[in-house]
């Protein structure tokens, strides 16, 4: 159930796992969500929405497709606005610490990524494709992850 991967993290993976399921797979002392490259609508098709150009300027009803952003929260935000992200898939990062402004996913060199965000406070990340398909969550702390596969929310999702 509990798998170990490279720099000391563990990981399980969750089918017909929705945003939702996050209230129980967060660490409570890791304050800072970081979801990164979320796809408001991941459909590939023109939709209406009010886009910031930049700081202060916002294109009210621009035609848009395919937008994508990151967003930085605290875990209580993040919360408090769960049920905004469930019918979304999703990639989250939880942390110590917020995200340092010159930190780009994308530019991280994938075999370097996990140990980059670790530096940076990396306590877990999750990471759903698309909602109620099968998501991975990855965790520091194993013991953590020993009393969430416990909780009935999370055993009834578990994959062996």
């Amino acid at each position: 159930m509990i798998h170990e991967s490279e720099h000391g993290l563990h990981h399980i993976l969750l089918d017909a796992a929705e945003a939702c399921d996050l209230r129980y797979l967060l660490l409570p002392d890791a304050d800072y969500v970081w979801i990164h490259s979320h796809l408001p609508d991941p459909a590939i098709r023109w939709w209406t929405a009010d886009v910031p150009i930049s700081p202060g300027v916002v294109w009210p009803s621009a035609k848009v497709r395919l937008m994508e952003y990151d967003l930085m929260m605290t875990r209580h935000e993040f919360l408090d606005r769960i049920e905004l992200f469930n019918p979304h898939g999703l990639r989250l990062t939880q942390l110590t610490r917020a995200v340092p402004d010159s930190l780009w996913l994308h530019s991280l060199p994938e075999e370097q990524a996990t140990r980059i965000l670790v530096q940076n406070g990396m306590k877990a990340r999750f990471f759903l494709p698309h909602r109620v398909e099968t998501a991975e969550f990855v965790c520091t702390d194993r013991a953590h992850l020993e009393h969430v596969i416990t909780l009935p929310q999370i055993k009834a999702k578990l994959r062996s």
